[in-house]
C-alpha cells in the first residue's frame, strides 16, 4: 500500500491545543506527514453579533490544493451545514473542532486521536477523495464506531473516536477499491493503538453502574477476609 503524503494546516487559534508532535510520530502505513503550517490566519467573518458561517467558497480560495497530496485543515470556525468536516476539489479536507469539542472533552476523548483517526478516514480512500459526498459512497448515516460515520448527530463522534475500527461493510468496499486483505488488517491493527486509556474506560462503566461499583465495593474486602481466612486455616 502506498503512503498517502499529508501536509496538515492549522488556520487561526484552537480553544485547546494539538501536540502536533505525537500525530507527527504516529507510524501508519496508510499516510506520512510531510509538513506541518501552523499560524495561518483566518479573515474576519463575524457579523457583529456572532460568528458567521466559513462556506466552502472560502476555503476554495484560501487553501491551495495539490491532488497529490491530501491537504488537511484544521481550525475552529464554524463549516457549511454545521459539518465538522467539508472535502472540497483537489485533495482538500476542512476539520473543524467548533461544534465537536464539548463532547470530545467531556468524554477525556484526546483531540490527536480524533485527527489521527480522520487522517485513516481520509487516506484509504485518496484516489477517489472529491468535493461534497455525492461520490463517497463509503460514508454511511448509521453511527457504527467506524471510520466512515457521517456522526450526523454531532455527539456521535465520541462513539466513533474512542475505538476507532473498519465495519465489515466498509471492509468490503475498501477490497473493492483495491486494497489487499493483508493491507486491511494492517490498518486495524493500527487502528487499535487510536484509544483512550483503561483507567478512563473503568472511570466510565463505574459512572454507568454506580449501584453494582458500590455493591462490589463493599463485598470485596469482605469476601477478600473470608478467602484469607481459609488460607490461613488451611497454612496453620
Amino acid at each position: 500500500m502506498k503512503k498517502v503524503k499529508v501536509k496538515i494546516i492549522q488556520c487561526g487559534m484552537l480553544d485547546e491545543p494539538l501536540n502536533y508532535n505525537i500525530i507527527k510520530k504516529f507510524k501508519s502505513s496508510a499516510f506520512e506527514i510531510t509538513e506541518v503550517e501552523e499560524g495561518v490566519m483566518l479573515e474576519n467573518m463575524s457579523n457583529g453579533y456572532d460568528y458567521s458561517t466559513y462556506e466552502d467558497n472560502y476555503w476554495e480560495n484560501k487553501i491551495k490544493g495539490n491532488d497529490n497530496i491530501l491537504t488537511f485543515v484544521i481550525t475552529n470556525v464554524q463549516l457549511d451545514e454545521n459539518h465538522y468536516a467539508r472535502h472540497l476539489s483537489h485533495k482538500r479536507v476542512i476539520f473543524s473542532f467548533r461544534q465537536i469539542l464539548p463532547y470530545l472533552t467531556e468524554k477525556h476523548i484526546k483531540l490527536e486521536n480524533v485527527i489521527l483517526k480522520a487522517l485513516y478516514e481520509y487516506s484509504l480512500v485518496f484516489p477517489e477523495l472529491r468535493k461534497g459526498y455525492e461520490n463517497a459512497d463509503m460514508w454511511h448515516n448509521e453511527t457504527r464506531g467506524c471510520l466512515y460515520d457521517i456522526d450526523g448527530v454531532l455527539s456521535d463522534i465520541v462513539m466513533t473516536c474512542k475505538k476507532p475500527r473498519i465495519c465489515v461493510s466498509c471492509e468490503n468496499q475498501l477490497l473493492h477499491k483495491g486494497l489487499s486483505a493483508k493491507d486491511i488488517e494492517t490498518i486495524k491493527q493500527e487502528l487499535k493503538k487510536i484509544k483512550r486509556s483503561r483507567f478512563l474506560d473503568m472511570y466510565e462503566w463505574v459512572q454507568k453502574h454506580i449501584m453494582l461499583s458500590m455493591f462490589l465495593g463493599i463485598a470485596f474486602p469482605f469476601i477478600l477476609g473470608l478467602f484469607t481466612s481459609f488460607v490461613y486455616d488451611l497454612i496453620k
